[in-house]
């Protein structure tokens, strides 16, 4: 190997740009040496070797491309030190346990690595920088090995520079593929009851004006008889169905997204009336005409969140520290607007709660669809993670796509949220401003849905339902509804292992040209993360279904008196990575306001890849 003695700078061209090796082993070597020209090109040494260049010497010592031997002073020392100290990773401390030499780069860049990590020790214990012997030899350490240190100080610099630039001046597009499948088993048990038969103006709390024309008949006690009366048996078979949903998720600037989200499932809420399944006493259940078999007793109440076929187009980017998002179809609150409802909040996914109720408040599912949602940072601090942040939004339903319907017509909902994050605390408040027309639910998800995604029946559909189950009985139409909600929602992280959190709204309903109502829902949660094992999941939930608490309109007064409850547990077990099993039962107390509940047992597993 060739170990050059000297270095002299060639003088007939740039000193910055050659250099002349120059052998010392005799005059004869040193004049064919001169005579030859031998040059390197700066370009290709060491970044130390450039900074001698820089300095008024003519000659650079030899000592510069020397390697450090195991039998030198500083060898010895770097390896009591990582004996010591355990500065250097096991990989690196292998250098220091052979025969062989390193250069004297190799050895500065692990000297650095070893005097940051005994830094930090001496820092976190000040008694060790009375340690003169380990003063003195860092101190003739790092004298002995000054111009590489600096180098590689230099060198590091110049490379993050270099990253830095590269990364901002240079981008290639990509998409990310994240997908989802469940495989779910359920099975609905709910009470027996005489669809029919029940009178309107029995009902605790209800009051109405009948015409006696329209009815069948009257009892020996003057009280009506509907046209129609069959026994419902709510014994349901179990169900098996699946659920998919691909996400491809693009960005063309490494800052905006464009998410394209393919779902289907089979799966359908136990409500579905018109395909048999389970029924719940209708409100209000008198009817002086056959039943309609697409109203009566269907509920939201029944909905589990793999129920729901979502898909959506949506593109996010940045403006300053603004986040603009553009939905052409399937967007929902939740996408944008922070729910505080950790754990049992996966976006409708297969993680989460097992029910809609528990997934986050009603209030996100009032509107959805087509609009522009805007995230603005009212006050963040990244050191704490802790901040304020504002939702804005506008999303009108399906019809907006319809040229005979459009902007003008179509169902919509208009959102402003304040979320706080504080740390283990965080919360927020919730103002949504909807319009439904006559055949939309007020818990449509943004989805032509006639019987909502959560909550009773008379608390989906006001206009129409009344209209479908009392006309010609109190001689309403079909009409639209505005409704304004308020809500608040929090989430305390009490330790790694235990959360809480919970939510409430109200919501004031204006049926146009009819009358008015008042809405109420409300949650608590637990969850137990990494219970008996690690990413398992154990939570519990418990609340009110959304329902009207009074409802005011001609001829009828409707006074709720008995709140649908809700009740739900689940345990997702982790059987590996991206495997899940979750096992769960939902107790519904009272569905639609009647003393017949409903139990649904569920085995959700579900597939991320």
């Amino acid at each position: 190997m060739f170990f050059p003695t000297d270095l002299a700078y060639d003088f007939s061209e740039d000193p910055s740009s050659k250099i002349v090796l120059i052998e010392s082993d005799s005059s004869q070597q040193i004049e064919n040496s001169l005579d030859q020209k031998q040059t390197f090109d700066a370009s290709q040494t060491s970044p130390y070797f450039l900074g001698q260049l820089e300095q008024e010497e003519r000659y650079i010592p030899v000592r510069y491309f020397k390697d450090v031997e195991p039998s030198d002073w500083a060898y010895e020392a770097i390896r009591n030190l990582v004996d010591k100290y355990q500065c250097l990773s096991p990989e690196t401390d292998t250098l220091f346990r052979g025969d062989e030499a390193i250069s004297r780069y190799e050895f500065a860049v692990s000297l650095n690595t070893c005097l940051e990590a005994i830094y930090l020790i001496i820092d976190a214990d000040t008694s060790m920088s009375g340690d003169e012997e380990l003063v003195g030899t860092l101190n003739q350490l790092t004298t002995e090995f000054n111009s590489e240190l600096a180098s590689i100080s230099q060198d590091v610099d110049e490379l993050e520079e270099a990253v830095s630039g590269l990364e901002s001046s240079l981008f290639s597009k990509y998409t990310k593929l994240d997908g989802e499948a469940i495989f779910a088993l359920a099975k609905a048990y709910g009470d027996n009851f005489v669809e029919g038969s029940e009178n309107l103006s029995f009902l605790p709390g209800v009051s109405v004006n009948l015409d006696p024309n329209l009815v069948a008949a009257f009892d020996a006690r003057n009280r009506p008889i509907p046209r129609v009366d069959a026994l419902v048996d709510n014994e349901q078979v179990a169900v098996f169905g699946y659920r998919i949903h691909l996400d491809l998720d693009t960005s063309f600037t490494g800052k905006d997204s464009l998410l394209i989200r393919l779902a289907a499932t089979n799966l359908r809420p136990f409500t579905a009336n018109s395909r048999g399944r389970f029924k719940a006493p209708a409100i209000p259940p008198f009817l002086p005409r056959p039943l309609d078999a697409r109203f009566v007793g269907n509920t939201g109440e029944t909905f589990q969140s793999l129920n729901i076929n979502e898909s959506k187009l949506i593109y996010s980017f940045p403006v300053g520290g603004t986040r603009f998002n553009v939905a052409a179809a399937g967007a929902a609150w939740h996408d944008f607007a922070p729910t505080s409802n950790p754990f049992f909040f996966d976006h409708d996914g297969g993680l989460g709660g097992i029910s809609t109720l528990s997934s986050h408040s009603p209030i996100y599912r009032i509107g959805g669809g087509t609009g522009l949602v805007i995230n603005a940072p009212l006050a963040w601090k990244k050191e704490t993670n802790k901040g304020i942040d504002l939702t804005l939004g506008y999303l009108a339903g399906a019809d907006v796509a319809d040229p005979f319907s459009g902007f003008a017509k179509a169902s919509y909902g208009v959102l402003a949220q304040t979320s706080f994050e504080m740390g283990n605390f965080d919360w927020g408040l919730t103002y949504v401003h909807a319009y439904n027309r006559e055949n939309d639910a007020l818990f449509n998800h943004g989805f032509r849905n006639r019987d909502g995604f959560v909550g009773t029946q008379l608390a989906n559909l006001p206009g129409t339902t009344l209209q479908r189950l009392t006309e010609p009985l109190v001689g309403l139409s079909p009409t639209g509804v505005v409704s304004n909600s308020y809500g608040v929602q929090g989430a305390w992280k009490i330790s790694d292992a235990v959360s809480l959190s919970g939510y409430f709204s109200y919501t004031d309903l204006k049926i146009l040209g009819q009358g008015d109502g008042d809405l109420w829902t409300y949650g608590v949660g637990f969850a137990l993360p990494n219970f008996g094992k690690e990413n398992n999941l154990l939570g519990v939930f418990f609340g009110a279904q959304p329902y009207i608490s009074n409802l005011d309109l001609p001829n009828i007064t409707y006074r709720n008196e008995t709140t649908p409850f809700h009740l739900e547990a689940f345990y997702r077990h982790q059987i590996m990575e991206d495997i899940s099993l979750t096992p769960g039962v939902i107790w519904l107390m009272a569905p639609n306001g009647f003393d017949s509940d409903v139990v649904i047992g569920s085995l959700r597993t579900t597939f991320h890849f």
